[in-house]
């Protein structure tokens, strides 16, 4: 009964693992503030195995703005709707 349980589960960590192994090295080196984080990361989701591999994940996402705030911060004027580019009329 617990194999059963077990099985699947550890097969669902290690993808987990694999996956934020994988993402971590197909991110650039100018993506990480310091000149050592990429390798720190490395050693932390390796030899931390599941809870390094989430806390690089849930380092990620606090890092990262959601995609709406992205295309905001890209765009030239700010998302006021019609009255953007316009402070005479606010």
């Amino acid at each position: 009964m617990t194999a059963a349980l077990l099985l699947p589960l550890g097969l669902v960590l290690l993808a987990f693992w694999l996956s934020q192994v994988l993402d971590l090295m197909s991110m650039a080196d100018g993506d990480f503030p310091g000149r050592f984080d990429k390798p720190l990361w490395f050693a932390v989701i390796v030899f931390g195995l599941p809870p390094g591999a989430f806390l690089f994940c849930l380092w990620k996402r606090l890092r990262t703005p959601p995609q709406a705030c992205r295309a905001a911060l890209t765009r030239d004027s700010c998302s006021l709707g019609p009255l953007a580019g316009k402070p005479d009329q606010l």
